[in-house]
C-alpha cells in the first residue's frame, strides 16, 4: 500500500488564510477543486482567498470557495488550474469497522512539510448524517480536512474532522465520503471522467489488490450498504450497490460494462442485494422489479419504466423522456421498484434508456433466481 500511500501525499495540499494564525488540510477532489473542512476557512475574508500549498511549492495557487456547508462542516475550494498535472483522490463509501486507516496532514508542530498517521476505524456513529470514529491515531491541530484512506479498499473513505485528543493517539472522527457525495453530488461525474482518464489511482489499486480475497472485500460494502439504508441515506446506498456489482462482475470501474460484465454477476450476490433493500424497504429492490417488469408491464421496457417512476419526465409537453440522476427519488416515498436505480445506468455514458441500457436491464430482471 505504500504506492497508494505516496500518491493520497501528492493529492494532499497545506491550506493557509491571509492574516490568520494556523493553517488546515485540503486535497484535491477534482481538477481545480479541492475539499476541505468548513472549519479551516471560516474566518475567510469576503475578498480573500486560501493560500493553497502543494507539495514544495508554497505558493501554488490561490483558491476561493465554491461552496460551504458550516452544519456539516464541508467546503469545496476552486482554483485554476495549472500546467501541473495533479492527482485526484479516488472516493468511496466502503469502510466497516477493524479496517486500517491512513491519512496525511500538516499538523500545527513538528512536521512543517507534512506527516502520515495511522489508525483503525470503529465504525459509524448515531448522529444524522453519521460520523465515522477512528482510534489509535494522533490527530493534531492543522490536519482537519485531510483525506482519510482506507487501507482494505484503497480508496478514500471520508475526511478528517476533529481529534479525540491533541497530545495521546486516541484517535478522532471523520466525515463519510457518502455525506460529502450526498452534499456535492456533481463530484460523482467529476471524479468518474477524471479517473477514466488519469489512470494512476486505478493502476495502483489493481497492482494492491490483484490478490485481495474478493468476497472480503465485498464484505465491506455489503456492510456499508446495510448502515446506509439503516439511516435513510438511499442515494449512497444506491451507489454502493452498483459498485457491489461491479466487484462481482470482476470490474474496477464502469469503463467498458456490457451484457457480458452483467452475466459475469453471480446470482448469490444479486439476491443478497435484493435481500438487504428489501429487509429495509420492502417496496424496493430487484425482485419487487421484476414482479413489476413481468406482471404488471408484461415484459414492455417502455411501460416498466413509467410504472417505477423512471420515465415519466415531461418533455415538450409528452411523456415519454428517462429521468437523469437528479430526478430520481431517493427518498421512501418514491414508487415501488424506483430503487435501486444506477445500476441500469452501469456503463452507460449517453445516459440511461440508450439501447444498451434497455438490454440490461431486461437481462437483469429475467434472471430465473431473482
Amino acid at each position: 500500500m505504500n504506492q497508494l500511500e505516496d500518491l493520497l501525499q501528492q493529492c494532499t495540499v497545506k491550506l493557509s488564510l491571509p492574516g490568520q494564525i494556523g493553517w488546515g488540510t485540503g486535497f484535491f477532489v477534482a481538477p481545480g477543486l479541492i475539499l476541505t473542512c468548513a472549519h479551516v476557512v471560516k474566518a475567510l475574508g469576503l475578498l480573500d482567498k486560501v493560500r493553497v500549498r502543494w507539495q514544495q511549492q508554497v505558493d501554488f495557487a490561490a483558491a476561493e470557495v465554491d461552496k460551504i456547508i458550516p452544519e456539516l462542516d464541508l467546503a469545496l475550494l476552486k482554483f485554476t488550474p495549472t500546467d501541473v498535472d495533479v492527482p485526484c483522490v479516488y472516493l468511496d463509501e466502503g469502510l466497516q469497522s477493524g479496517q486500517d486507516l491512513h491519512f496525511f496532514g500538516y499538523p500545527d508542530q513538528d512536521f512543517n512539510n507534512g506527516c502520515p498517521v495511522t489508525g483503525s476505524s470503529e465504525g459509524f456513529t448515531g448522529d444524522v448524517p453519521p460520523l465515522i470514529k477512528f482510534k489509535q491515531a494522533q490527530v493534531r491541530p492543522g490536519m482537519s480536512g485531510s483525506a482519510l484512506l482506507n487501507q482494505h479498499t484503497g480508496k478514500v473513505c471520508g475526511i478528517v474532522k476533529f481529534t479525540r485528543d491533541r497530545s495521546f493517539d486516541l484517535g478522532g472522527g471523520a466525515i463519510p465520503t457518502g455525506v460529502i457525495l450526498e452534499q456535492f453530488p456533481q463530484l460523482r461525474d467529476l471524479q468518474r471522467n477524471f479517473h477514466q482518464i488519469d489512470r494512476r489511482w486505478s493502476i495502483l489499486l489493481n497492482n494492491s489488490f490483484k490478490d485481495e480475497n474478493l468476497d472480503a472485500v465485498k464484505d465491506t460494502y455489503y456492510e456499508s450498504l446495510q448502515s446506509l439504508l439503516k439511516q435513510g441515506a438511499l442515494k449512497a446506498a444506491d451507489d454502493v450497490t452498483t459498485k457491489i456489482m461491479l466487484l462481482a462482475a470482476n470490474q474496477e470501474d464502469e469503463e467498458g460494462f456490457n451484457e457480458e460484465s452483467l452475466e459475469n454477476v453471480p446470482d448469490s450476490d444479486l439476491l443478497k442485494l435484493d435481500a438487504i433493500w428489501k429487509k429495509h424497504y420492502p417496496k424496493f429492490g430487484f425482485s419487487v422489479q421484476k414482479q413489476i417488469f413481468f406482471e404488471k408491464s408484461a415484459g414492455d421496457i417502455k411501460d416498466f419504466a413509467k410504472c417505477v417512476g423512471w420515465k415519466d419526465k415531461i418533455v415538450f409537453g409528452k411523456i415519454f423522456s428517462w429521468k437523469e440522476r437528479e430526478e430520481i427519488i431517493f427518498d421512501p416515498s418514491a414508487p415501488p421498484g424506483h430503487l435501486p436505480w444506477s445500476w441500469a445506468n452501469l456503463g452507460n455514458y449517453s445516459g440511461i434508456g440508450t439501447v444498451g441500457s434497455t438490454k440490461r436491464i431486461k437481462l437483469l430482471l429475467s434472471r430465473k433466481k431473482l
